[in-house]
């Protein structure tokens, strides 16, 4: 039977020899998950891996990105403009992990922690990608948009305002009577 000193040394070999295995396994389940979004919801998703210690996913309409890196020890997720959330990775006999306040949790648990609220947060809304022909689709209009954009209190330089007026409302007329 292994002794404390001897169990602690294994693990630390296991987290040694297999972290970089299991870091491809992390980034193997994100980009599935980006992918899976593609088809079911939006294209409007970027999955980058950088320098191969570091994912950044952003969603392009709303510049909203979350960014998970391994680091020696741990896997930090940074979430838009969020604190820092850390992961430690830890392994027994059986192979490297992650472990978390609530114990073990796996590669797609740590990926819906990350991804969640950039993907379905309250600022992001996607709707399942439809066969419907575009003629059939409930698109906002432009007049929306705009009166929403008002509404919220959105002030418009003149210029910006008029240019607004003509690409949205080509058809209305504009111009003020003085």
């Amino acid at each position: 039977m292994l002794n404390w000193v001897e169990r602690k040394a294994k693990r630390e070999t296991m987290l040694r020899e297999h972290r970089d295995e299991f870091w491809n396994e992390v980034c193997v389940v994100l980009q599935d998950c980006c992918d899976s979004f593609k088809k079911h919801y939006s294209e409007d998703l970027d999955c980058q891996l950088e320098s191969n210690r570091r994912v950044l996913v952003t969603r392009r309409t709303t510049l909203r990105s979350v960014l998970i890196a391994l680091d020696r020890r741990c896997i930090e997720v940074t979430i838009y403009q969020q604190p820092t959330q850390t992961f430690d990775l830890d392994a027994d006999e059986n192979g490297v992990f992650i472990r978390s306040r609530s114990g073990r949790i796996t590669p797609d648990e740590l990926s819906q922690l990350a991804l969640e609220s950039i993907l379905f947060g309250p600022y992001e809304q996607p709707r399942p990608v439809s066969n419907r022909p575009p003629e059939q689709m409930d698109y906002p209009t432009a007049e929306g948009f705009l009166s929403s954009l008002h509404a919220s209190g959105h002030q418009f330089t003149p210029s910006l305002k008029g240019l607004l007026s003509r690409v949205a409302f080509p058809n209305r007329n504009t111009s003020r009577k003085s």
